[in-house]
């Protein structure tokens, strides 16, 4: 798995690219288990967002069954677009009307 800043990303992957060499620092622990990667490169270029890498060597439906049963819900933020629609009757809002500043922030009229 693979999370993080988008730039330490690249960066971890683009290190995972090099063939290791004695000069650098972990090179006795990857150099027996470095092999070649070349889809990594399209990868590196798609990073943008937020963005998780998962890297398998079989199927991917386990883990996208445990993904799926281990996701929870996020706070809805300034900005983001909702995954579901989202819809509010017209009627009071049990509000003062001092306090209607609020949806027109929003940009829904009262």
């Amino acid at each position: 798995m693979l999370f993080g800043k988008n730039t330490l990303s690249r960066a971890g992957l683009k290190h995972r690219m090099e063939q290791p060499t004695p000069e650098q620092e972990d090179y006795e622990k990857r150099k027996d288990k470095w092999f070649p990667l070349e889809g990594i490169k399209e990868l590196i270029h798609n990073i943008k967002g937020n963005v998780g890498l998962i890297f398998c060597k079989g199927g991917m439906d386990k883990i996208l069954e445990i993904i799926e049963t281990s996701t929870t819900p996020a706070e809805a933020k300034a900005g983001t677009v909702s995954p579901c629609t989202v819809s509010v009757p017209p009627g009071p809002t049990g509000m003062d009307p001092s306090q209607t500043a609020f949806f027109q922030d929003l940009g829904i009229s009262t």
